[in-house]
């Protein structure tokens, strides 16, 4: 859509966004207003799964998680973030017999992931965007017998 190319466009280059006449001003505040009714949304979902919510929840460790979710996703690509929750979601229960060295599991799997897949696990490419991909090759196979 238009709104995404020009969120797309800021995020690249500024300068050249304005240069090219979007309004940069209008879609900061409409990035800004979409992130505050989506984290707004969580917390409000997040209030009814019956924990007693204390301020301390959201402190260090917990922004932690959060920048490793992203990291590890790859900060282009929403279905690649998801897939990073959902196994730093689980992981903690695979390592509940070593909950005091979660943080250091974390720190490593950050450092190897950024040396081995600094773009994160799909990169900017989305996960229907590689099953497109392999159905496309495989259709290839079937009509031509010819891998593609």
């Amino acid at each position: 859509s238009s709104t995404g190319r020009a969120l797309l466009s800021i995020r690249e280059d500024e300068i050249a966004a304005r240069a090219m006449g979007i309004n940069i001003s209008k879609y900061k505040v409409r990035a800004f207003v979409l992130a505050a009714s989506l984290a707004g949304l969580a917390g409000g979902l997040y209030a009814h799964t019956g924990v007693v919510l204390q301020p301390r929840e959201a402190g260090f460790q917990r922004s932690f998680e959060v920048i490793i979710f992203v990291v590890l996703g790859g900060m282009g690509s929403i279905s690649g973030v998801v897939l990073a929750a959902i196994i730093l979601t689980i992981l903690p229960e695979a390592l509940r017999d070593l909950q005091q060295y979660r943080l250091i599991v974390y720190a490593l799997l950050l450092i190897g992931m950024m040396l081995l897949r600094p773009q994160g696990l799909f990169g900017v490419r989305e996960i229907w965007d590689l099953w497109g991909q392999k159905s496309g090759a495989s259709r290839r196979v079937a009509k031509t017998g010819v891998g593609g």
